[in-house]
């Protein structure tokens, strides 16, 4: 019997027989590995029965020696919940990858002399190499979880980020800044200070990690309204000089702001108002804001919205502190996303374009028809009083409130109202703009009750900050007479 199994086992191919002496050491070990810890779990429960004058397990098998089976049995019989809302392959693969490593790192330890699973130069870097990832199962359960209470942490939150940037990024720098306010008792605290250098310009990820860690949202974070000294903190950081300095060259040169309250403006101590920080991170080497608004207060909206709107920016926003981390992630996501770019080849022939018949493909995103551009940039539409509706309105590319949009609060209508649908072609403003409307009519004399003159133009429209807001009205009188009853009268209402 002995000898036909012999010669069973040596006449199967040298690679099935190095296969199964493989998978049966594995076994071997594995098998032991989790009897020890069982019988481990076992004792422990024993000596705190001990401990706490118990008698500890002892109803299953001999002296209770059964119980680890049984509790086994029990935890493979109770319902798998998995929460509604979580990640379903991330929050399985979590304890998996917590597990693996733990058993992995005995096929490198030889259990006597001439025996290992792994004979390996580098078993020790085998085992401190995966002792680590341990730690990222215990991440990536609590992430999965899709629970704010599972992914609190400092730690957790800032590797987070900081990983986040580096799978997007594989050069990159970071700088830490921190503001409150002026420590001025008329707009903040004696203790507040409107711009801090927590950590300047680096590639290390520990210190960058560390450097958030010392920030700790406020408690409250998304509740507040408090006017906070943003303006100054941004020029600060965009002048970078406290930081370091940017990076020149070729470079993605982004600012990400985070807070839940709006800046003073104009800034008292400073003068700084929008405008200035949004020309101030135009100027090249240009910068761009993204903003996370923690909250929904609404001014806080407005300005955050317009800062990124200005210089090229989007905004995400977090309910409050817990949910700060994802949407600085999903904020991330949107600084690395890459538009579809426009290639120019020889000749300067677009895709797209069609030079014979000089008209655009439908398919390629853009229009050949005068845009209708009205008070600046603004599009002529029907629905905001204007007599012609501009070609580039629901022509754009996607839904206005897609995420790599982001466009459905920002207006390209003089009277304001949101960008709705699919999203408009052109420049998108953060309010309408004030149009003042001017009639001039010839009104008939009072003596015939005929009309002896014109006045020109009947009708313009001004807007407010425009260039050029004054009109010029030429008034012809057809005759005169020694008694001239006859008038030009004009008025002028106004409408939002």
């Amino acid at each position: 019997m002995i000898d036909t199994i012999v010669a069973l086992w040596l006449s199967q191919p040298e690679w099935l027989r190095t296969t199964l002496i493989s998978i049966g050491q594995i076994l071997a070990v594995t098998i032991t590995v989790i009897l020890c810890v069982a019988y481990t779990t076992l004792a422990e429960r024993k000596v705190i029965g001990y401990m706490q004058v118990r008698i500890g397990p002892n109803r299953v098998g001999p002296f209770g020696l059964l119980q680890p089976f049984a509790d086994v049995i029990k935890m493979l019989l109770k319902e798998v919940v998995v929460p509604s809302r979580s990640n379903h392959y991330l929050f399985v693969a979590a304890p998996l990858l917590t597990l693996t490593p733990a058993f992995a790192a005995w096929a490198v330890m030889s259990l006597w002399p001439g025996f290992a699973i792994a004979d390996i130069d580098a078993g020790v870097l085998y085992i401190l190499a995966l002792a680590g990832f341990g730690a990222y199962g215990i991440i990536l359960a609590g992430w999965a979880a899709n629970s704010k209470y599972a992914f609190l942490g400092a730690m957790r939150s800032a590797a987070q980020i900081v990983a986040s940037v580096a799978m997007q990024s594989t050069d990159y720098r970071m700088a830490v800044v921190d503001f409150k306010d002026f420590n001025d008792t008329t707009l903040g605290a004696g203790t507040d200070y409107s711009f801090r250098a927590v950590v300047t310009f680096t590639e290390d990820p520990t210190r960058i990690i560390n450097g958030i860690n010392t920030l700790g949202t406020p408690e409250g974070a998304g509740g507040g309204t408090d006017a906070e000294s943003v303006y100054d903190a941004l020029m600060n950081t965009i002048d970078g000089t406290a930081l370091g300095g940017w990076r020149s060259g070729q470079v993605n040169r982004i600012i990400l702001l985070i807070g839940d309250g709006p800046p003073h403006d104009p800034e008292p101590p400073t003068g700084n108002t929008l405008a200035t920080v949004v020309n101030a991170a135009s100027l090249s080497p240009s910068k761009r804001i993204f903003a996370v608004q923690i909250g929904a207060d609404p001014l806080t909206s407005v300005y955050y919205t317009s800062l990124a709107g200005g210089t090229g920016g989007a905004v995400t926003h977090a309910a409050d502190a817990l949910g700060l981390a994802a949407a600085v992630i999903e904020n991330i996501e949107l600084i690395t996303h890459v538009a579809p770019s426009i290639y120019v080849s020889d000749l300067s022939r677009l895709p797209g374009w069609d030079a014979s018949a000089g008209t655009w493909d439908e398919a390629s995103g853009n229009i050949g028809e005068d845009p209708l551009f009205i008070a600046g940039y603004y599009l002529s539409q029907t629905a905001s009083g204007q007599g012609r509706q501009s070609p580039a309105v629901d022509a754009g590319s996607g839904p206005a409130d897609a995420r790599d949009i982001a466009l459905a609060n920002r207006t390209t209508r003089t009277d304001g109202v949101a960008d709705a649908n699919t999203v408009d072609m052109g420049y998108h403003y953060a309010e309408g703009v004030t149009l003042f409307t001017l009639t001039a009519e010839a009104l008939p004399s009072e003596v015939d009750g005929l009309i002896h003159g014109s006045v020109s133009p009947a009708f313009s429209v001004a807007y407010a900050g425009a260039a050029d807001n004054v009109v010029r009205l030429v008034a012809c009188l057809l005759y005169t007479s020694p008694s001239p009853r006859d008038r030009t009268r004009s008025r002028m209402p106004s409408s939002a």
